[in-house]
């Protein structure tokens, strides 16, 4: 069985975010999706989601609560309008966006997020997201140099990053986050594809915001994994502790860049060694089927007739080639 699934929210970063890669994995799962894109200079109102639902039909809204801002008025309009609505939390920070009165069915959470007891929730397995790993993303440098720190500036992590960079033969320090501008090699890039793909080393520090998610994407993309040692750390990463390279102090990690600069056959090693781990995950697309069935199997329980499941077909792949505008000449894919 198959799901019509409406995706509320914005991508952050190209092919590397968490929106663009459950669309692509639901599609390849057969299922259809549109995603309803919001924008701070037009806010979101109970009309335009209307005409979405009327015009989609979907079995499941999957409202992203960290880049789009829904209100119970629009909350209350969907459930009325028989569609199972799921507010998806990327980080804690997410729960502090979710009101206790939000009207919806189900509340789908990452591993290690304390979700707000008012709502059902579901916590997302842990998965590998294969079909990332192996795509060709845009502006790909297959020239890899340069370490990736994903967590925000402090001096304490400043010291390390500067110690760790200094063994670089190649690259400077990239990051997502703005924290760092000053570091940044191509400030004008914004594809975090692109700046995590073409980067040699990902580095993470003891922080409450490290998640095993977010390094298996990191792995997927190709970097080496650099971790600060602690037991809040090991205890996140557990499942591929034995494939991570641990650093205590900056003379520890400036070792493990040093060493893998200088031979590049263990640094092929390391980076092989970590993906055929990952490999032994579930996939993105399995873990997501999981889900789904579980939903489906509580609102049964509780007497719903709503059923995420409910088409028996899979979705059908259309490209239509044309004029579709006065600066648009080109195609158009997608699926219905």
């Amino acid at each position: 069985m198959y799901a019509r699934i409406l995706i509320v929210g914005n991508n952050r970063f190209g092919e590397a975010d968490y929106l663009y890669r459950l669309r692509c994995a639901f599609e390849r799962n057969g299922h259809a999706v549109a995603h309803f894109k919001t924008w701070a200079s037009k806010p979101i109102t109970a009309d335009l989601i209307s005409t979405a639902i009327k015009s989609f039909r979907p079995t499941l809204v999957l409202w992203d609560v960290e880049t789009a801002s829904l209100d119970n008025g629009i909350l209350v309009l969907l459930r009325k309008s028989s569609v199972t609505v799921c507010a998806l939390l990327r980080s804690q920070n997410g729960v502090a966006r979710v009101s206790r009165g939000d009207s919806f069915d189900f509340m789908l959470v990452p591993q290690g997020v304390c979700p707000d007891r008012a709502h059902v929730s579901l916590t997302v397995p842990t998965a590998f997201d294969r079909a990332y790993g192996l795509a060709e993303c845009s502006s790909l440098d297959k020239n890899r140099c340069g370490l990736l720190v994903l967590q925000p500036f402090d001096e304490r992590k400043s010291r390390l990053v500067c110690a760790m960079g200094g063994e670089l033969i190649d690259g400077g320090v990239l990051s997502f986050d703005a924290s760092w501008a000053r570091w940044y090699r191509n400030p004008e890039l914004s594809n975090g594809a692109y700046l995590s793909r073409r980067a040699k080393y990902a580095v993470y520090f003891d922080e409450q915001d490290l998640s095993l998610s977010d390094v298996l994407l990191r792995i997927a993309e190709g970097c080496v994994i650099l971790v600060e040692a602690s037991p809040r750390t090991k205890d996140c990463l557990a499942e591929i502790e034995g494939e991570i390279m641990w650093f205590r102090d900056s003379f520890e990690a400036c070792a493990l860049v040093r060493r893998l600069e200088g031979d590049s056959l263990h640094y092929d090693m390391m980076r092989n060694m970590q993906w055929e781990r990952c490999l032994i995950l579930p996939s993105f697309e399995e873990s997501f089927e999981v889900i789904f069935q579980e939903m489906d199997s509580q609102l049964s329980c509780s007497g719903s007739k709503k059923r995420v499941l409910s088409q028996r077909e899979r979705a059908k792949r259309f490209v239509l080639f044309g004029w579709f505008g006065a600066r648009n000449f080109g195609e158009v894919d997608f699926h219905c």
